[in-house]
């Protein structure tokens, strides 16, 4: 076993929401694939690291079988420990390199490799994607991210410019720490020049000094970080004998989310791969998920014939502001959540919108949303257009508006009286500030919301867990946010109340309750 960086700074380790094997079910299904139930599957992770992105998925499934494998020696000892300590059983770690990985260690029906591909070289490129081939079961899917051009044509100025300064530097630790001092040199070398470039370099200098040093570490500083164009990564899976399914997210492969004009050009390419280049030089894409099969399957791709039907749907739109939130014809209600916005006039879709944003993010079935639409509008559900209903799902998953999954949430929407968090977050936050919600999606937690996790174990009622959090304030233990400004006990109370309710509602809608 060699000696690696990952030995030396182990990488962070959390959830990686579109490897969740229910989001990977789902995206095989809608493309006309058979995938394998993720009840009963089996999974193998390549460049697994302390297990972050396993445990979760292996807790929620646990008649499916896990195998995680990596080069680091050290990050495997560390994964191994925690399984220990969390008696997980359904989960096999490997000290071992990808490049020894045969048919004989197993096939398996999903195969993820996140965070591997750009970081490797060639070689263990071509090894990779013949895992992917061989190691897979024969309705598998493989999930393999990258990095990509032309998005990281830009970025590469900025790794060559560190490893550049860096030079001298042998020490991995020292060398991080460097680079982010160099990091916060440029932002203020560039603060006062008003051109293309100096925005750019503030931006990135920026984002990557609100990373963890072990992703500037890893992600920028290591020897090998190659980009490719999306058609460069397909040729090299067409050698391993895989075809392109889809990208991980639906939104991205949907042209009439561009400028009509944009679309209108891009469409007359019928070759799907030379389309999806293009969209990337418009949107100067820098990073893929891309899922791939076996090249003796039929994917369907027509995106606007989706069946979402069967699916289930979670939305973050929320109304914008202070509107009338009623159904009449006439009175439009504009939703948005970051950059998606969307207005909605009928009387169905603001119903649908409502419902959406009632469970925050929980998944609703078509038939839960059409029920709550009828009672809105009171009417019986037969007189809303189901077919009406459905393309604006539709669209909305295609806008990225929506989420999509073929099974419920495992969240309860709402705050119970003795609310209970699952036991594998509160695992997680004893040793880590990401947690994993029921829905895999990584959360950073703070400090005084690690303590709360902790308390939210389902035997103290909302009054005993304001009790615990004012005596840990009391006791110097525990500092809330706005504690400096609070001028009596009264106050005091008050504010614990407050970020105790405050913090109770955020918990259930990023999904944590059972």
């Amino acid at each position: 076993m060699t000696h690696n960086a990952y030995d030396d700074i182990p990488y962070a380790s959390h959830a990686f929401e579109p490897t969740s094997i229910e989001h990977l079910y789902t995206m095989g299904r809608l493309f006309g694939l058979k995938p394998t139930d993720p009840e009963q599957c089996s999974v193998l992770e390549i460049g697994c690291s302390l297990g972050g992105n396993l445990f979760p998925m292996a807790v929620r499934h646990p008649q499916s079988r896990f195998v995680g494998i990596d080069l680091s020696k050290r990050q495997i000892e560390l994964a191994k420990q925690a399984q220990a300590e969390w008696e997980i059983s359904n989960i096999e770690f490997r000290a071992q390199s990808l490049v020894d990985l045969t048919p004989g260690d197993g096939t398996f029906d999903y195969v993820i490799v996140h965070g591997i591909f750009s970081w490797v070289d060639h070689a263990t490129r071509q090894h990779i994607l013949r895992a992917c081939q061989e190691n897979l079961n024969v309705n598998g899917l493989s999930y393999v991210s990258y990095n990509t051009k032309p998005g990281w044509n830009t970025v590469t100025s900025l790794r060559d410019l560190m490893l550049f300064h860096l030079d001298p530097i042998d020490d991995r630790r020292a060398r991080t720490k460097e680079a982010r001092s160099l990091l916060r040199f440029m932002q203020t070398a560039m603060k006062d020049v008003d051109t293309a470039y100096a925005r750019f370099m503030r931006e990135e200098c920026d984002l990557l000094l609100g990373l963890s040093p072990d992703y500037l570490a890893h992600d920028h500083l290591e020897e090998v970080n190659e980009p490719f164009y999306f058609t460069d990564f397909m040729k090299m899976a067409h050698e391993a004998s895989l075809q392109y399914v889809a990208d991980a997210s639906l939104s991205s492969m949907y042209l009439a989310n561009f400028p009509e004009h944009v679309a209108s050009e891009i469409i007359h390419t019928e070759d799907l791969i030379l389309r999806e280049q293009y969209m990337d030089f418009f949107r100067n894409r820098r990073f893929r998920c891309s899922l791939l099969t076996h090249g003796n399957h039929q994917v369907i791709r027509d995106l606007d014939m989706l069946d979402v039907g069967t699916c289930y749907f979670a939305s973050a739109l929320k109304p914008v502001g202070e509107q009338d939130l009623n159904f009449d014809q006439d009175v439009a209600i504009q939703y948005a959540a970051g950059n998606i916005h969307f207005e909605a006039k009928q009387p169905h879709q603001k119903a649908a919108l409502h419902v959406l944003w009632q469970h925050e993010g929980h998944r609703v079935s078509l038939p839960q949303l059409l029920a709550a639409c009828a009672d809105l509008l009171n009417m019986a559900e037969e007189q809303i257009e189901t077919t009406d209903l459905i393309g604006l799902l539709r669209r909305l998953v295609l806008a990225g508006a929506v989420e999509l999954c073929m099974f419920p949430s495992r969240s309860q929407n709402r705050v119970a009286p003795c609310p209970e968090v699952w036991w594998l977050a509160r695992a997680e936050a004893l040793k880590r500030q990401y947690v994993t919600s029921l829905n895999h999606e990584p959360v950073s937690l703070t400090q005084p919301m690690r303590v709360l996790f902790q308390l939210l174990d389902g035997t103290r009622s909302i009054e005993g867990v304001e009790d615990a959090i004012m005596t840990f304030v009391s006791e110097g233990e525990l500092s809330l946010p706005g504690q400096d400004d609070i001028k009596n006990a009264t106050e005091m109370v008050a504010l614990v109340q407050s970020w105790v309710s405050e913090s109770l509602d955020k918990i259930r809608r990023k999904g944590f309750y059972v």
